[in-house]
Parts: structure tokens; C-alpha cells; sequence
């Protein structure tokens, strides 16, 4: 790390998205920078519902995701809803990758404990703007905790 940060001080540490090493209420806000959209839709749910137990009251939540109809999306081996292997495009050969479907944001971040304070998309041409990424900004808040017990 030091030779690309130089003095850099902190610390790393390895956990799971779903499980995150951390007690309740810690971080101000999240950042998701793509990580997320590698997991099949169960556990990007599981994913943001962890996020929402480490984030204190009105803490932020930062997402960046790949956006369903993004070149490669419904391309190669179908994992699991809306997750493929892709064939194509520069998700090609990343290991699975989910397209986010905007009818699909009320469901991985529920209004029950977040609001979504804003709603944008970027998108990116390839190969002489032959082929489009389109991309996911989000900010969300969080007004609630999520429910004890997780449920499907």
C-alpha cells in the first residue's frame, strides 16, 4: 500500500458484503463502487440490508451498478435473476455481473429503510459508440433500521 500511497496509515480488513465486521450504527456512509452488482440479486438485497445495519441514522449510502439494457447484459451463461456471465461488452469475462432493473430498486432498497435521494445514469459508449454501458448513481438515507430477522 505504501508505494501507492505513500505513509499511508489505516487498515485493511477482509469480510463479506453480506457479513460485514462491523457493530451496528458505525459508518457515516458507504460506498458500493460496483462491488455489489457481482452478486446474483439475493444477495445484493442481503448486501444492502447490511449496509443499512452498519450505517448510523440518516447515514449515506453511495451506489454505482451496472443498469439493465447495458451491452452485455442478457448475453452468456444466465447465473441467476438478472446475473449472467457475460459474453460481451466490457463486463466480458469479470465473473458474474447483475443489470439492475429500475423496477428493481424499491426492492433492493426498500423505502421502508431507505430514501433514495438521488436517481441517476451515466452512460458510456464502446467500440465507436457502437455499444452502451449504462450505469446506476444512487444516493440513499438511511431512515430506518432493516428488521431484525432476514427475510426472503
Amino acid at each position: 500500500m505504501n508505494q501507492e500511497v505513500p505513509n499511508w496509515k489505516g487498515q485493511i480488513i477482509n469480510g463479506s458484503v453480506t457479513k460485514l465486521p462491523y457493530e451496528g450504527s458505525f459508518f457515516d456512509a458507504v460506498i458500493d463502487n460496483e462491488c455489489v452488482s457481482c452478486l446474483d440479486f439475493k444477495n445484493a438485497k442481503k448486501a444492502y440490508f447490511e449496509s443499512n445495519r452498519v450505517l448510523k441514522q440518516n447515514g449515506k449510502l453511495f451506489i454505482r451498478t451496472f443498469a439493465s439494457g447495458s451491452h452485455g447484459d442478457e448475453t452468456g451463461e444466465k447465473i441467476s435473476k438478472d446475473t449472467w456471465l457475460t459474453k460481451e461488452g466490457r463486463t466480458s469475462g469479470n465473473g458474474p455481473i447483475r443489470f439492475t432493473k429500475y423496477k428493481d430498486l424499491e426492492i433492493l432498497l426498500p423505502s421502508q429503510i431507505y430514501e433514495l435521494e438521488l436517481i441517476e445514469m451515466i452512460k458510456e459508449s464502446n467500440n465507436g459508440r457502437n455499444n452502451w454501458t449504462s450505469e446506476w448513481i444512487i444516493e440513499a438515507r438511511k431512515t430506518a433500521p432493516p428488521k431484525p430477522f432476514w427475510t426472503e
